[in-house]
């Protein structure tokens, strides 16, 4: 059976006054005994069962904002793995640029932007200290709110 014909036989069976679970019964499993309660319901209270608006709550913004944020180090990115120095001995290899200084613990730099089918929001540049919910707060939602404000409207 098809959706719509089993709606009408699920209409027809209620009116005649058999309750959801005896419906139910009689439908073999075809559809779900929740689905059967919520289309009683619907007769109940219109009169039809009426699936032309999907159940729950319409989206308010359907255009999709993708948000990254990335950590960079500021010594920049240095495989070992990738560099190799053949030479005799370590003073040869240190004289070529063998021994490579990094920091032990570097400075780091979060950057934050937001991207849509509309546009970019400005690049936020967070240099100092960690990020916790109050720095985010602080310094990257009015940013957002900003660009969201202008792109979408109030």
């Amino acid at each position: 059976m098809k959706s719509k014909d089993l709606q009408k036989l699920v209409l027809s069976k209620y009116e005649n006054g058999d309750s959801a679970s005896k419906i139910f019964n009689d439908s073999n499993g075809s559809v779900s005994y929740h689905t059967i309660r919520r289309w009683c319901k619907m007769i109940r209270e219109r009169g039809s069962i009426d699936l032309s608006h999907p159940p729950g709550r319409p989206p308010i913004v359907r255009t999709k904002v993708m948000i990254r944020k990335k950590i960079f180090d500021l010594n920049g990115m240095y495989n070992t793995q990738n560099d190799r120095v053949w030479t005799i001995n370590r003073e040869e290899a240190d004289k070529n640029g063998g021994v490579k200084q990094r920091q032990k613990f570097p400075e780091r730099v979060m950057v934050w932007l937001g991207v849509c089918s509309r546009g970019m929001t400005l690049l936020v540049i967070l240099d100092e200290g960690t990020v916790n919910h109050q720095r985010y707060i602080d310094e990257v939602l009015p940013v957002a709110w900003e660009y969201a404000n202008k792109m979408f409207g109030d």
